[in-house]
C-alpha cells in the first residue's frame, strides 16, 4: 500500500536528515583531532595579525646584553683655602669624566686620574650650595649622579696676627696682635687653647695667660660664633723663660759720693743666678748670687759720674733701676798759701761734662782752663756751697760749651 506523503511529513524528514548529518560531521572532527594529538608533533601557533597593506616578513626582537652599571662618582667635603678658593675633590672610575654642579650650575669638569682620584679649584662666592658630582659621557650626557649635599662657603676672613709674646716679671705672658674689628680671636699654644679675645675697634686685641716655662708653638685663629675656625695664622715657636727673681743693687745708694777708685757694690737676687753689673749701660763685671740671696762685687772705676745697674745675665728685661754715683779721687791736703805758684798748678781731668779738680786748682782757674765763665761754672755746681773752697779730687759739673 502506498501512503501519500504530506508536506508536513516531508519537512520533518528533512530536519531529521540535517541533524544526522551534523552529528556525523561532529564525530568526524572529533576523530580527526584525536588522531592528530596522538601522532603529530606539537605545532607553534602563530598569533594572528591584522592584514597589512603590503605583505612583509615579521621580525622578532633579539635580546641585547645588559650594559654594565656606571660607578657613581664620589664627592668629598670641599676645602676652603685662606684666599677663599674652594677645592673640590673625590673619586671615580679611572679615565671617566666628572662634572661638579653647585645649586644647578656646573662649576667644573675633570678627568679621573689613573689612581681613581680627581680634584680642581673653583672660585665661589660665600653662601650655601647644593653640590653633586655627575659621571658624563663624551657628549656630556649624564650617566649617573651622586646624592646632593649642602655645604656653606664661608666669607673670606682676614687672618689675625700674633705678635711675639711679652713675659712679665711675675712670669705671666701677654699675648697680643691685630685682626678685623669685632672679630673673635683664639690663641692656641702647642695644640691647647689658652685664651680668647674680641678685636677692638682699633683692630687690636690682647690678653694675659699664665704659662709654665718651656717651648710653645703659638697660633691665632679667627673663629665664628659657634667656635669653628675660619682662618688661622702661621704658627711660630716661642720659649717662655723660667721665672727668675730680678736682682737689686742695695749699696751704694743713689746720690752717694764715693772717694777712691773702687766701688763696693752689694745687692740681692735669686740664689745661684749669675748677674751682670752695668755702668752707663755697659757690662763691667759679673757676680753669682750666694745661697743666702746676696751678692757682692768690687768695681774699680775712674773718677766721675756713674750710673750703675744690675740684671740677670743676658736678660735685659730684669735690669734694675739705675743708681747714680759720684766717684772722686782720694783728696790730698790743700797746700798752705804760697806752696803752689801760679805757673805750676797741675791741670785736673776734663771729662767733657764733669771735671776732676787737681791740687791747688780753684774755680776761676778751672773756668779759664775749660773755656766757660766763672758764673756759669758756679751755677752748674749748686752742691759747692763755697766756691772758694774746693779740694783735690772733687768732681765738678761743667756747663754746656
Amino acid at each position: 500500500m502506498v501512503h501519500d506523503r504530506t508536506s508536513k511529513s516531508i519537512q520533518a524528514y528533512n530536519v531529521f536528515k540535517l541533524v544526522v548529518t551534523l552529528i556525523l560531521i561532529l564525530i568526524i572532527i572529533i576523530l580527526l583531532l584525536s588522531a592528530r594529538r596522538g601522532t603529530a608533533p606539537p605545532q607553534v601557533v602563530e598569533p594572528t595579525v591584522a592584514a597589512q597593506p603590503t605583505s612583509a616578513p615579521q621580525l622578532t626582537a633579539t635580546p641585547q646584553p645588559a650594559e654594565p652599571a656606571i660607578a657613581m662618582p664620589v664627592l668629598a667635603v670641599p676645602q676652603v683655602g685662606d684666599d677663599g678658593t674652594v677645592t673640590l675633590s673625590g673619586t671615580g672610575p679611572a679615565g671617566s669624566t666628572v662634572e661638579v654642579w653647585a645649586s644647578g650650575e656646573r662649576i667644573g669638569r675633570v678627568t679621573v686620574g689613573a689612581d681613581g682620584r680627581w680634584s680642581f679649584v673653583a672660585s665661589l662666592d660665600a653662601g650655601d650650595y647644593d653640590f653633586t658630582a655627575r659621571a658624563v659621557d663624551a657628549a656630556g650626557a649624564t650617566l649617573v649622579e651622586s646624592t646632593p649635599f649642602r655645604f656653606t662657603v664661608p666669607a673670606l676672613v682676614e687672618a689675625p696676627t700674633l705678635l711675639p709674646p711679652q713675659v712679665g716679671d711675675d712670669g705671666t705672658v701677654t699675648l697680643s696682635g691685630t685682626g678685623p674689628a669685632g672679630s673673635t680671636v683664639e690663641v692656641w699654644a702647642s695644640g691647647e687653647r689658652i685664651g680668647r679675645a674680641t678685636v677692638g675697634a682699633d683692630g687690636r686685641w690682647s690678653f694675659v695667660a699664665p704659662l709654665d716655662a718651656g717651648d710653645y708653638d703659638f697660633t691665632a685663629r679667627a673663629v665664628d660664633a659657634a667656635g669653628a675656625t675660619l682662618v688661622e695664622s702661621t704658627p711660630f715657636r716661642f720659649t717662655v723663660p723660667a721665672l727668675v727673681e730680678a736682682p737689686t743693687l742695695t749699696t751704694p745708694r743713689a746720690g752717694d759720693s764715693v772717694t777712691g777708685g773702687t766701688l763696693e757694690l752689694e745687692g740681692t737676687g735669686q740664689p745661684g743666678a749669675e748677674i751682670e753689673i752695668l755702668d752707663n749701660g755697659q757690662v763691667v763685671g759679673t757676680a753669682v748670687v750666694q745661697a743666702d740671696g746676696t751678692w757682692a762685687f768690687d768695681y774699680k772705676c775712674d773718677p766721675g759720674a756713674h750710673a750703675i745697674t744690675v740684671q740677670n745675665a743676658g736678660d735685659a728685661a730684669s735690669v734694675s733701676d739705675a743708681v747714680s754715683i759720684e766717684v772722686a779721687v782720694a783728696s790730698t791736703p790743700v797746700p798752705a798759701v804760697g806752696m803752689c805758684s801760679e805757673g805750676d798748678i797741675p791741670m785736673g781731668i776734663d771729662q767733657g761734662m764733669t771735671y776732676v779738680v787737681a791740687q791747688c786748682e780753684y774755680m776761676g782757674l778751672i773756668a779759664e782752663r775749660t773755656g766757660v765763665t766763672l758764673a756759669d761754672l758756679i751755677a752748674a755746681n749748686p752742691q759747692v756751697t763755697n766756691p772758694n773752697l774746693i779740694y783735690s779730687g772733687q768732681v765738678l759739673n761743667l756747663p754746656p760749651r
